[in-house]
């Protein structure tokens, strides 16, 4: 375990996951800690951008940004946090078939949820989905067919969701509550 929480948080976002380590597992450490958030950040700390703030999800290096306007200069954006993100798998492990990969392309967030909500799909053996569907935590969808941003108690550190973005918890929250809004663009790369 590791003694400070900003170490921990950059242990996970370097390995890009949150799950329980086994016997053996290698896990990628900074050789000196840098404790800036950002430092460690697989996207530009600045960029050219014409618009609001927003999110971009990398799902080939299994991240996410957020991004907000520069005071003062209205063509420039900063980063202002990002973090580990599992999109969707290739491949349904329940189907076969290529329906969960995550939409790649520019969105926007249709709706804002809180910490309570639900899948009302997954699991598919699920009788009653209020009781036993998938958490979603401060769950942001964009796309028409219900594929979103959301919290998750376990990121494994490679694609597996049924096509949602899944973050850890306390960026979900963050996300949710402080810096999204219904209509913020969000562009998923593909993958």
């Amino acid at each position: 375990m590791f003694p400070a929480v900003p170490l921990r948080r950059a242990a996970m976002a370097i390995n890009r996951r949150n799950a329980l380590l086994w016997r053996g597992h290698t896990v990628a450490l900074p050789r000196s800690f840098d404790p800036d958030p950002l430092a460690y950040a697989p996207f530009p700390r600045e960029k050219a951008w014409f618009g609001p703030r927003h999110v971009v999800v990398d799902l080939r290096n299994l991240a996410w940004a957020a991004y907000e306007p520069v005071p003062g200069q209205n063509l420039r954006v900063r980063l202002a946090r990002w973090g580990p993100a599992n999109g969707g798998a290739k491949i349904c492990r329940e189907t076969g078939k290529f329906a969960c990969k995550t939409h790649p392309g520019a969105h926007r967030i249709l709706r804002l949820h809180g910490p309570g909500k639900r899948s009302n799909l997954y699991p598919i053996d699920c009788a009653n989905k209020r009781i036993c569907g998938h958490k979603m935590p401060h769950y942001m969808p964009f796309h028409r067919d219900g594929t979103g941003l959301h919290g998750d108690r376990w990121l494994v550190g490679r694609n597996a969701s049924h096509g949602c973005v899944r973050m850890l918890m306390t960026d979900a929250r963050w996300l949710n509550k402080r810096f999204a809004f219904v209509d913020m663009p969000v562009i998923v790369e593909d993958y």
